[in-house]
């Protein structure tokens, strides 16, 4: 006749196993949470109420490392218990075999699975980011601490000083969440070699410091506020600086601004399933990809906006540009030819090319007494037989903007409104910091990074395979830094998806594990026993964290390494089995 099921012992097997994981875990994540608040507690970056917030918000997350243990932990006190009082003596010889037994550690292992898969992958990364809203609203409070200890406080390739730093409450509707006066300033902007290559000194700065934008009608469009980071604006008073290969210069006032890194965004490590899915369509979510995407844009639109311009000029068209004015400087009568980033122009006919822009010149009507010259704009026509249009760049690969100079050699200037009659002669006319009035110079800007991937393909593609040889070396070098970044990007979300699902598995090996081990070793002691649980429990953990970078450098073999702890822990479970079963 066949046994009943126990129903009664599963139930009661259970109701143990659930609540000693649940206090055990519950322990480990606190003392887990308030150990990483104590430091930044101490050290005076959080005060006491941000500090509990954060403890709260770091619960979670610490379940991630307290679960598989505690479970463990759990599964060999209840059934160390049961073998210790002859409770799994009394169920074999009533016809309860091994598997049966078991049965409640393996139902227990199954909740936690699931758990663990809805907390790492949603739950966990959600709080994760709260945490940074937390740390990003002290932001005020930890570049204080560290002036008033003496130490440089460095954001990205920039590092600030100061003798002392005041808080002062920001002005309303200012949308700022706090405001900074930093006394004898200084400031040292590094190099990709980190060597120096600006030095900024201030009698006094004010640091006007924004939240992150955390939305957007189209998350998901290019450059949308939803992928921004932190913003903070600077002004300086009474500045010197000395720029590498410039000297040195004074300002009275200067303003700057630029992005903190939003570390729990632009990782993968920090973001649910969810949004890792829709990486694959919208790598540009990731502000790093984001600056590579514009570098392409901009690189394209450069050699976009150059091919335009000679198809304008040769047609007998008009170039127009810009001026930092927002005037326009339009070019005529000349025939051009693309040499790399430069156009060559010469005269198309027996006239000479002509350049019809506005210039600054003195004047000596004031509007108002004692207010001094002021400058006026006179309308000019410079005419030359050939020259040069170059273009530049900006100095910021992440500034969507490149400009122009235009050179003229031999060249003579004239009033537009008398143009037959000339003027200076001049063996040299630039004008710089020019922008081109074309759609192609901005047309590349709002496409996605598969739409320029596609569109650049035959450009970036030279004779031998190398940048230096393709159509467009630049548009190439930025297509290449795109596509190597985006394998990274692949490789990293594979790690995380994998990390995060062995760490579920490894809480349903783990109960298995020491479930087996209590009944497989019940005349010992308990502690004894839960190390042949703890120590192969944690080479596993070790093998999946090792396995995560592996994965992240060389894509899918480092999954072998992820995964042979998991494996391993499982093989191990099946041998004490079978050795439970033998005696």
């Amino acid at each position: 006749m066949r046994p009943r099921t126990p129903w009664i012992l599963w139930t009661a097997i259970f109701a143990d196993l659930a609540k000693l994981v649940a206090l055990s875990a519950s322990i480990l994540v606190i003392v887990v949470s308030l150990a990483t608040a104590i430091k930044p507690l101490s050290d005076g970056y959080l005060s006491a109420a941000d500090a509990l917030r954060l403890i709260a918000i770091l619960i979670p997350p610490g379940l991630a490392y307290a679960l598989p243990f505690a479970a463990g932990f759990g599964a060999t006190l209840v059934y160390h218990r049961i073998a210790a009082d002859r409770e799994a003596l009394a169920a074999y010889a009533g016809g309860i075999g091994h598997r049966t037994l078991l049965t409640p550690a393996l139902v227990a292992g199954i909740a936690l699975m699931v758990a663990m898969v809805a907390l790492t992958q949603e739950v966990i990364p959600r709080f994760l980011q709260s945490a940074q809203r937390v740390a990003a609203f002290n932001a005020a409070r930890y570049i204080q601490a560290e002036i008033a200890k003496g130490r440089a406080v460095a954001f990205d390739q920039m590092q600030i000083f100061a003798d002392q730093c005041l808080r002062l409450d920001p002005p309303p509707g200012s949308g700022a969440t706090d405001v900074l006066r930093l006394e004898r300033f200084a400031a040292v902007e590094l190099g990709d070699a980190q060597a120096p290559i600006t030095e900024v000194t201030a009698s006094r700065a004010h640091l006007w410091l924004f939240p992150p934008v955390d939305g957007g009608d189209d998350p998901d469009r290019p450059g949308s506020p939803a992928s921004a980071s932190s913003r903070i604006i600077m002004r300086l008073e009474r500045v010197v600086a000395v720029q590498e290969g410039r000297g040195v210069v004074g300002f009275e006032k200067v303003d700057l601004s630029w992005s903190v890194p939003n570390t729990f965004r632009d990782s993968p490590k920090y973001l649910p399933w969810s949004e890792l899915v829709r990486l694959r369509d919208n790598p540009e979510r990731m502000n790093w990809m984001e600056q590579r995407r514009v570098a392409l844009a901009v690189a394209l639109a450069q050699a976009d906006t150059l091919d335009e311009s000679v198809r304008t000029l040769n047609a007998g068209g008009t170039l127009r540009l810009i001026d930092d004015r927002g005037e326009a400087v339009v070019i005529s009568g000349a025939r051009a030819t693309r040499d790399g980033e430069t156009l060559r122009i010469v005269a198309a006919t027996d006239a000479p090319i002509e350049v019809r822009l506005n210039r600054a010149h003195a004047s000596t009507d004031s509007p108002s007494a004692g207010a001094g010259p002021q400058p006026a704009r006179v309308a000019t026509i410079v005419r030359a037989g050939r020259g040069n249009i170059a273009t530049t760049l900006g100095p910021d690969a992440r500034v969507p903007r490149f400009t122009a100079t235009i050179q003229l050699q031999d060249a003579t200037t004239s009033d537009a409104s008398a143009p037959n009659i000339p003027g200076a002669t001049l063996e040299r006319f630039e004008a710089a910091d020019l922008t081109f009035d074309l759609a192609a110079a901005s047309a590349p800007l709002d496409q996605r990074i598969a739409s320029l991937l596609t569109r650049t393909e035959s450009l970036a593609r030279g004779t031998d395979g190398r940048i230096e040889s393709s159509p467009e070396p630049r548009v190439a070098a930025a297509r290449h830094e795109v596509v190597r970044k985006l394998r990274d990007l692949e490789k990293d979300v594979l790690s995380k998806r994998n990390e995060r699902m062995a760490m579920s598995a490894s809480a349903l090996v783990m109960v298995l594990t020491g479930a087996i081990a209590a009944l497989r070793f019940s005349n010992r002691r308990v502690l004894g026993v839960y190390l042949w649980t703890f120590v192969p429990a944690l080479a596993s953990l070790v093998t999946i964290g090792g396995g995560s970078p592996m994965v992240g450098s060389f894509g899918t073999p480092g999954l072998i390494l992820m995964w042979s702890g998991v494996v391993g822990l499982g093989v191990y479970t099946l041998i004490m089995y079978r050795g439970l079963r033998k005696h």
